[in-house]
């Protein structure tokens, strides 16, 4: 059985669950383990050590009284007032590249996936390529929205109309209709069914 890293492990384990919908193998990655060992992380998750600390930081998220509406409505705030753009380098040739020497932790929290590739060309260069996924903006203020109930997904109509009213003016509109075997004359010449 291989010797697991406590802090790797750990940091991995937070990673999952702070950043869903997040993949372990995801997790992994961002917790510095290769991107083989991230592939297949069903035996890791067996391990004593990892299950105790995958029911630590599910007891810490669900502790008395679960998660708070407060903890939601501040990670929302942060995903949907954050600014990734920030950490981004025009590079001589125009192109951008990510530049995260000086993110801070709070905007860490902005970013979904990482993710680098490698590729060594036929002549010898070597090229890498990043790409980043920050969490949706819109969908962060979609959310918060309905917490805050700023939209409204009904109508309430208070009031009261007697059976009566309500038989006189369907009769009334049945009258006013024309019916299907009536046809009126347009004024442009054309039928009006």
């Amino acid at each position: 059985m291989a010797v697991i890293n406590k802090e790797k492990a750990r940091r991995a384990v937070e990673y999952y669950f702070a950043h869903q919908p997040c993949s372990w193998g995801q997790a992994l990655r961002y917790a510095g383990y290769s991107y083989r060992f991230s592939q297949n992380p069903s035996n890791w998750k067996k391990q004593a050590y990892v299950q105790k600390m995958i029911d630590e930081v599910k007891r810490k998220l669900t502790g008395e009284g679960g998660l708070k509406a407060e903890d939601i409505e501040a990670e929302l705030t942060l995903i949907s007032h954050g600014h990734g753009g920030k950490y981004v380098k025009v590079e001589e040739d125009g192109s951008l590249v990510p530049d995260y020497t000086n993110i801070t932790e709070r905007d860490k929290k902005l970013i979904k996936e990482i993710t680098v590739d490698t590729i060594k060309r036929a002549n010898g260069t070597v090229q890498t390529k990043s790409r980043v996924i920050l969490y949706d903006r819109m969908a962060a203020l979609k959310m918060l929205g309905q917490m805050k109930g700023a939209f409204k997904d009904h109508v309430e109509v208070k009031g009261e109309v007697s059976l009566v009213e309500r038989l006189q003016r369907g009769r009334a509109q049945v009258c006013d209709e024309p019916r299907g075997d009536e046809i009126e004359e347009a004024p442009n010449g054309g039928d009006i069914y």
